[in-house]
């Protein structure tokens, strides 16, 4: 079997944090998703886009990528507006609100992980290559 040493280091991270990712609940449409992510003892409510429907096979590892990924696009984005359109949400106060909160998020998940690096390119997951296959078959 092939060897991925991206996936490898995502292993790592779930292993050496001891991080979990709960699905809680649709954020909106039928692939949103708020999840709960934990880092040992400390946990986030957070915003997670899910095409394929991945969160519900409750694997910590392809979880902590699609959040990672999820935050990617936060950090990309030159604006709420503009984050509003990659999240494919519809702008409104209670966004805006949580859009705002992201900053500390992302500074408190930096602290604890050292980067937000989903380590994964979109594009391999998006059109499935053998790398995103062996992701999910975890």
């Amino acid at each position: 079997m092939e060897q991925y040493p991206e996936i490898e280091r995502l292993q790592s991270l779930v292993s050496e944090h001891s991080i979990t990712v709960e699905l809680l609940g649709q954020a909106g449409k039928s692939y949103t998703h708020w999840v709960k992510l934990s880092v040992g003892d400390k946990s986030w409510k957070l915003y997670v886009d899910d095409e394929f429907g991945d969160l519900e096979h409750d694997k910590p590892v392809i979880g902590l990528f699609l959040v990672l990924s999820t935050l990617l696009d936060y950090s990309d984005s030159e604006g709420y507006l503009e984050w509003c359109k990659v999240s494919n949400i519809e702008s409104s106060d209670k966004w805006l609100d949580y859009y705002r909160g992201l900053s500390q998020i992302t500074r408190e998940l930096e602290q604890e992980l050292g980067s937000l690096d989903p380590i994964i390119s979109q594009y391999d997951y998006t059109i499935s290559t053998g790398l995103a296959k062996r992701l999910r078959a975890l």
